[in-house]
């Protein structure tokens, strides 16, 4: 009960990281508070036994640092070769393509210049 407990919290700082995320106008500051919150909900999956959803938050927060310093897409060919890797290995159900495009248009929106686009993008994501 105490982990649960731990995890609901670590859930809330994620969100609350999240919500602050779409205050900043530099990219960099907008993309390095969205790794803080998918490096606390990875947190979050791990205190509830879910190492899947937990390592996929390590790899998205990973994602989010290295596009905080470059947008050369040279970096993001890796990333969405990771996620099509993952995808491959731990597909479901037909459900699993939600989150397919849900991971490969935040790769693809991290690695963008315009900050607008990144929250554009990222309302659509957490839509899916």
């Amino acid at each position: 009960m105490k982990s649960f407990v731990y995890s609901q919290v670590l859930a809330g700082i994620a969100f609350a990281f999240g919500i602050a995320s779409f205050q900043f106008k530099p990219r960099r500051k907008l993309l390095l508070c969205l790794c803080a919150s998918s490096l606390f909900n990875a947190g979050h999956f791990f205190l509830l036994g879910r190492s899947g959803p937990a390592t996929l938050m390590i790899i998205i927060a990973s994602r989010f640092l290295t596009a905080a310093f470059t947008t050369n897409r040279k970096f993001m060919y890796p990333y969405l070769v990771i996620v099509l890797g993952a995808f491959l290995i731990t597909f479901n159900t037909p459900l699993s393509f939600i989150a397919l495009f849900a991971t490969l248009l935040g790769t693809y929106a991290s690695f963008q210049p315009s900050d607008r686009f990144i929250r554009i993008a990222n309302m659509v994501i957490v839509s899916c």
